[in-house]
């Protein structure tokens, strides 16, 4: 049964302790064990520690020990089981919490299938003392490598023939400056959005050239890029922190003037699947805005939720390169539009 009682016979025959354990371990429908020692002490603990231990290496099957003795009534017992790995619980209910933590690990861990399409584009390196900030087209490079769509982008140089280099755009369309330098580029005058046609779309791009120039003189200019203006999408941000207690953790929230006012924002940590990118969505006080009000129609909560996922793959493969991401804004289009990146900030590690 369960629990299973072997009685204080433990202290005439530590085998039938070593039996009990190989019973309970093999049964296929037991996938980790707890196991209450009280106080035992001294040499009996050693010993039935030492059963413990065997039976750790023999089935690989997580165990936990709930142990009231004082360490200095049982050191060397202490000693070996932290030594194996064996974690060591000082009261029934914390030994009962800590398994089911472990256990709802277990279960997110199953519900997270490698996926193949995303795994070609893993980026594998150290990380190095160094990093450097992504201009916008490498950023976008990278959330297309993990599947995230991205805005429709052209790169022109300054004098570059208009008409010919954006004739793959429709007007409207935003005009910026592509710039490492300038992870804000909005701050520089380095934006000029709703440019309605090819004149307009000239002097924009004369407009933040000088804007830039004028607000940064140092900065390194890379050329323009014009982008497909998004008007039919709600925006939303979605971060990527590399924080040194949880590791890669997915910040998403309201994005446009909802960031500053609503501060609305919920966090996961990477990887996790559609369901927990659905729970993330679902948890904003804004979620309403995403199923349509006064008149507009719902939004692709579907696409936006494996953007998401996508996201958090990407935390978690670069984990040892990226210090941080933010996609901002990252709008959800309509029904069956899908999403799309209009903004990315990626400071990586140099390889």
């Amino acid at each position: 049964g369960n629990p299973a009682d072997i009685t204080a016979d433990i202290f005439n025959d530590i085998s039938k302790f070593s039996g009990a354990l190989d019973a309970v371990l093999s049964d296929r429908n037991i996938d980790q064990l707890a196991i209450l020692l009280a106080s035992l002490p001294g040499k009996l603990a050693l010993e039935t520690s030492n059963a413990i231990i065997a039976a750790y290496a023999k089935f690989a099957k997580p165990i936990l020990i709930g142990w009231s003795a004082r360490r200095e009534r049982a050191s060397e017992a202490y000693d070996a089981l932290e030594a194996a790995g064996i974690p060591i619980l000082t009261t029934p209910e914390r030994l009962g919490r800590a398994a089911g933590v472990l256990s709802r690990y277990a279960e997110i861990r199953r519900r997270m299938p490698v996926n193949p399409a995303l795994e070609a584009n893993r980026i594998q390196a150290k990380r190095p003392g160094r990093h450097h900030t992504l201009n916008e087209i490498e950023g976008k490079r990278l959330l297309r490598d993990f599947g995230i769509p991205v805005t429709e982008d052209v790169v022109i140089q300054p004098g570059q023939e208009l008409k010919r280099a954006c004739a793959s755009l429709s007007f409207p369309v935003v005009v910026k400056v592509i710039s490492p330098d300038l992870p804000h580029k909005t701050e520089s005058g380095g934006v000029q959005i709703n440019i309605v046609d090819l004149p307009a779309l000239q002097a924009a791009s004369d407009e933040v050239l000088r804007a830039v120039r004028q607000a940064a003189p140092a900065a390194h200019i890379e050329g323009i890029l014009v982008s497909e203006m998004i008007t039919d999408g709600l925006e939303t941000l979605v971060g990527i922190i590399n924080d040194p207690t949880f590791g890669p953790t997915v910040a998403f929230g309201l994005g446009g003037i909802f960031t500053e006012v609503l501060r609305d924002v919920t966090y996961r940590v990477a990887p996790f699947d559609l369901a927990v990118a659905k729970e993330m969505i679902g948890e904003l006080r804004g979620y309403p805005l995403f199923e349509g009000v006064r008149g507009k129609p719902a939004l692709d909560v579907g696409a936006l939720a494996q953007a998401l996922v996508n996201v958090s793959h990407m935390a978690w493969d670069l984990r040892d390169r990226l210090y941080e991401l933010d996609i901002n804004p990252l709008f959800v289009r309509p029904l069956g539009r899908g999403v799309a990146a209009a903004d990315c900030l990626a400071v990586l590690a140099q390889s």
